[in-house]
């Protein structure tokens, strides 16, 4: 689920700047279920989680 969290942030926001960004606003959200992480993150809980 992280992983395919990962491609579409970075899908988002560019493979350069994303992985960083991915990686420093995933962890500042502690440790919720990863749906509810992909919902604050991406803004939608929509789409495949795997």
């Amino acid at each position: 689920m992280i992983r395919k969290l990962r491609a579409d942030w970075t899908a988002i926001h560019g493979w350069r700047t994303g992985w960083r960004a991915f990686h420093d606003r995933f962890l500042s959200c502690g440790w919720p279920p990863v749906p509810l992480v992909r919902e604050q993150m991406l803004g939608t809980a929509q789409g495949d989680l795997f």
